[in-house]
């Protein structure tokens, strides 16, 4: 025990009579500091269980889970949960509770990193000083949290906008922000840091927010995934999330009966067994950002739109005709990666499919909300309503939202009439299941990143 916490026990311990306020005040002391500082406390103590938690530093939101897992180590009983797909295999620990936040606050915060690449004017591109201060902030919020919960580790994992500022834009940005995110909490943050990071000293009233924002380590132990990481991710969390559901029915489960399909802001990740049972990947760098920048420079070729404002809505019944038409080939392109999708159900994971195509959708059909799936046709006929629909100024998401509905139209439009061309043909895909699944369940799941194939050069 520490002298901190001697002094506190002492005043609560030795004052004889009725508890004052400030009695009262150190026992809320000691289970405050008792909590974080005592692995196991807040779970009864007990040595085989974990509270642990991650931050997804996704291409538009900032994800924060904490969860209590069960460990499997010497003197534990733990029935961990093992996914395996031909040679791929990994092992997950049990969650035993998901720790709910407290009332009020948000596990989550826009920080919209894949826009600020799309619209930066800098080469090689970069995050702008204003995205920096805010993902810094987001970060910050997040971790107090997980620390106010009694969370006794805390990792991250940043995904495909940070893959293209690596391998795109400023590395050397890329590399001071995971320097920085992992630098211990008591070491600080220099002005040199800060002009290294991007920020110009010339810019006083920048400067200064950043000084006063990004003033020492946060002590988050932080990498960038590949895209096959990802990948593997949201399969194995999807199928597993499956798996449960059926054996709480009672009925059987093959991983091999599903197809996993994820797209963000920056990348389409899909992935399934092939013929051989093996896992096969379908990855292109081609999600919601990048199709909406597509469809903008398409209106501005064509005369229609006469400058980049950052959205191209309203789009007009020709604009949306051309860009479900530019998503035909991406669908085609899917029938031909190897992924058997004979008698396969399609699960769809990640922003676009659970928030953005499953909200817009939902207004009409309402199962799309209540059971979570769609059909093809009922996202076309949302579309074809979408016709010079006008952004929501205070959603910072409408930019994509049309641009979206019309990138996965176009994908199961040259998906399906690929998949019925085969010999024997293939079954259309007739119902996509969303699930709402991010990065950061994974790694409470297993934070060996090694395990899961992870190539984080």
């Amino acid at each position: 025990m520490t002298k901190r916490h001697e002094l506190i026990m002492h005043c609560v311990i030795n004052k004889k009579g009725p508890r004052t306020d400030l009695q009262r005040l150190c026992l809320q002391l000691v289970a405050i500091v008792l909590v974080w500082t005592v692995p196991g406390l807040a779970m009864g103590a007990d040595p085989c269980v974990e509270r642990r938690a991650a931050i997804d530093m996704g291409s538009g939101m900032t994800k924060l889970k904490v969860k209590d897992v069960r460990l499997a180590i010497k003197g534990c009983d733990t029935e961990t949960e093992t996914i395996e797909v031909g040679s791929f295999s990994i092992t997950l620990l049990p969650v035993v509770t998901e720790v709910q936040l407290p009332e009020g606050a948000k596990d989550e915060i826009a920080v919209n990193y894949a826009e600020a690449l799309a619209l930066s004017t800098n080469n090689p591109k970069s995050f702008s000083p204003k995205i920096l201060i805010k993902g810094w902030q987001a970060l910050q919020t997040l971790k107090a949290m997980a620390k106010t919960l009694g969370a006794v580790s805390l990792t991250a994992v940043a995904t495909a906008a940070f893959r293209k500022l690596r391998d795109e834009g400023d590395n050397a940005q890329s590399e001071k922000i995971l320097e920085l995110i992992n630098r211990p909490e008591e070491e600080a943050i220099t002005a040199a840091d800060l002009k290294e990071l991007g920020f110009n000293s010339k810019d006083t009233e920048t400067f200064t927010a950043a000084k006063a924002t990004i003033k020492s380590g946060l002590g988050i132990t932080a990498e960038i995934i590949d895209q096959e990481t990802e990948a593997l991710f949201g399969f194995t969390l999807a199928v597993a999330r499956k798996k449960r559901q059926l054996e709480r029915l009672g009925k059987g489960f093959d991983p091999t009966n599903y197809v996993v399909w994820d797209i963000g802001n920056f990348g389409i990740q899909i992935v399934g067994s092939d013929k051989g049972q093996e896992l096969g990947f379908f990855l292109r760098d081609s999600g919601s950002q990048v199709f909406k920048q597509q469809i903008i420079g398409h209106q501005i070729d064509t005369g229609t739109r006469s400058d980049d404002r950052g959205t191209p809505n309203p789009m007009s019944a020709a604009d949306i005709k051309w860009a479900a038409e530019q998503a035909v080939e991406i669908g085609e392109d899917i029938a031909d990666s190897g992924i058997d999708f004979t008698n396969k159900r399609v699960i769809g994971i990640g922003g676009v499919h659970f928030w953005s195509l499953r909200l817009q959708i939902g207004k009409n059909y309402p199962q799309v909300k209540e059971d979570k799936y769609y059909l093809p046709e009922w996202l076309a006929k949302t579309l074809k309503n979408k016709t010079n629909w006008q952004d929501n100024p205070s959603n910072e998401h409408s930019p994509t939202q049309v641009a979206n509905l019309a990138l996965v139209n176009g994908i199961l439009e040259g998906l399906n009439a690929a998949l019925v061309r085969r010999k024997p043909p293939i079954d259309p895909v007739e119902q996509i299941e969303v699930m709402n699944v991010n990065m950061a369940d994974a790694l409470l799941a297993n934070n060996d990143l090694s395990a899961w194939g992870a190539n984080n050069n």
